[in-house]
């Protein structure tokens, strides 16, 4: 009987790797340590690669941030200019008023006569300086109105030309009243040069005459007890011889002699 020859069993190895996978083996096998080499090199990558993108976007906030300030800063320029441009500044201007070129006229004034004295009379209706007096050389005396005070003294006020009243010792004023007949007939019966000299009121001061009574003026009541509507007065000399022509007449009121 023939010997049983005893099969071989197959081997349970296992097939060879190709090249290429054992060189990739080797050196990831070479080290299982080179496999954990390789994981941490991913690592190590990744780990920059954030660290980049952590710096690109703090830069980013930065240059943006920066931006907009220049941007508010820039608006800001423009605002301030824009409220400063002439063109459209609000403000208003001072305004200066023009000066005014209408010409002023002052109003004319009229010195008032110069007397010696004064008084309130209570009505007068001539007043200023009377036609007959106008251009008379001196010596001459004008009288320039006529009233009466609450005494019913005459108040005449009057000026003089060429002369200074002296009753005393020189030159002066006879007021009398033209009525007179004697001084009708004759003017130089006014004074002590006449014919029959009549009656007349001596006078150099004060003027006016009449005032405060002094020195026997005529009154209202000698005008109504001889009639008269009108006194005069001419200047005399020392000899009480009167001038004519240097002086003249005026009416009495008739609310002076009311």
């Amino acid at each position: 009987m023939l010997p049983r020859r005893r099969r071989r069993r197959p081997s349970r190895r296992p097939p060879p790797r190709p090249a290429a996978a054992a060189a990739g083996g080797g050196s990831g096998g070479s080290g299982g340590p080179g496999g954990s080499g390789g994981s941490g090199g991913r690592k190590v990558g990744l780990i920059a690669a954030l660290v980049l993108l952590v710096v690109a976007v703090v830069g980013a906030v930065v240059v943006l941030g920066g931006g907009g300030d220049d941007g508010a800063e820039t608006a800001s320029s423009t605002t301030e200019v824009a409220t400063t441009d002439p063109a459209t500044d609000t403000t208003a201007a001072p305004t200066t008023e023009a000066p005014s070129t209408a010409p002023t006229t002052a109003a004319p004034t009229t010195a008032a006569p110069v007397t010696t004295g004064t008084t309130a009379p209570q009505a007068s209706t001539t007043t200023g300086l009377p036609a007959a007096c106008e251009g008379q050389a001196g010596p001459f005396v004008c009288i320039t109105s006529v009233s009466k005070d609450d005494a019913g003294n005459l108040i005449i006020p009057f000026q003089v030309t060429g002369f200074i009243p002296n009753k005393g010792t020189g030159r002066h004023i006879h007021f009398y009243f033209p009525n007179n007949p004697k001084i009708a007939a004759d003017v130089l019966n006014a004074g002590a040069s006449g014919p029959d000299p009549a009656e007349w009121v001596l006078w150099d001061l004060p003027n006016p005459f009449g005032l405060d009574g002094e020195n026997g003026p005529y009154k209202v009541a000698d005008a109504k007890s001889r009639g008269a509507t009108e006194i005069c007065v001419l200047v005399a000399d020392n000899l009480h011889a009167v001038t004519p022509g240097t002086g003249n007449c005026l009416p009495i009121p008739a609310d002076v002699l009311a």
